[in-house]
């Protein structure tokens, strides 16, 4: 082992070929001094988590690793990691793959004490209900929370690395369109109603019922008869209120911001 000058506490390991740390982090009930051992590919990392480290047990934050529960850390990597860095739709979407099938599994186990062989049990389980998209989002969630508690030494190693992402055992749902019979049986439908100019817009336009309900008039082109699609309404529960909210955010994705011709002397007749 191979000690930098004047950081006694970090050394190099050259059996694992990475840098370790040491910190004492209290005491074991026999009085043996307790403590953490911190990995990192470089000195500089190292010493960077210890500080971290040390920070988190100066203002009493520090978590024992050996005691903190999936559905602690998973809360806390999604709030203090990830959610500045998503769209609310998709912070929204974490949230409820989170409490609904991540949680009821692995929500009361240790984090330290999750397998390879739970989470591949997880994913094949789920294929059997769901469709591969969202079996690979459930996938994408443990992998990237887990690689973080990795990334923070409080596993040594990734339960998700080598699981394999099975295929879905729920047939695949065919897109289908309402035919031009239909469609005049659903116009007629909505005559006299409340939302008539909506829905009948929405048969035309083919926009997504969020990007219709964040058009302002602003939108609207009426010198070249277009209507300018650029956001999206969508709806959320607040976590700090647990209740349900409304938010104007872009389009779902780049494409989707776009130009939809012709529509403006429908809207004028519509009104």
């Amino acid at each position: 082992m191979a000690r930098g000058n004047g950081e006694g506490s970090i050394f190099f390991k050259s059996s694992i070929n990475r840098w370790c740390g040491q910190i004492s982090i209290g005491y074991n009930p026999n009085g043996s001094i307790k403590r953490r051992t911190i990995y990192g590919k470089t000195r500089l990392e190292v010493k960077s988590k210890m500080n971290t480290l040390l920070n988190d047990i100066k203002f009493n934050q520090y978590v024992e690793p050996s005691n903190i529960t999936f559905g602690e850390w998973i809360s806390t990597w999604l709030e203090s990691y990830k959610r500045h860095t998503l769209k609310m739709s998709t912070y929204t979407r974490y949230i409820n793959d989170i409490e609904v099938h991540l949680t009821p599994v692995f929500g009361h186990v240790k984090l330290q004490d999750i397998s390879n062989h739970q989470v591949q049990l997880f994913l094949s389980k789920k294929s059997n209900t769901h469709s591969r998209s969202s079996v690979k989002k459930f996938y994408q969630l443990l992998n990237a929370s887990l690689e973080k508690a990795v990334l923070n030494d409080m596993i040594h190693k990734n339960p998700v690395k080598g699981v394999i992402l099975p295929k879905s055992k729920i047939a695949k749902k065919e897109k289908t369109s309402l035919t031009l019979d239909q469609q005049k049986l659903f116009i007629e439908a909505c005559r006299d109603e409340y939302w008539q100019n909506l829905f009948i817009l929405a048969i035309y336009s083919g926009a997504r019922l969020g990007e219709l309900l964040a058009l302002n008039v602003s939108d609207i082109n009426f010198e070249n008869k277009a209507i300018n699609i650029n956001k999206n309404c969508m709806q959320y529960k607040d976590t700090d209120t647990n209740r349900l909210a409304r938010t104007i955010d872009t389009t779902k994705t780049v494409s989707s911001t776009r130009l939809i011709p012709n529509l403006c002397v429908l809207l004028l007749k519509l009104s």
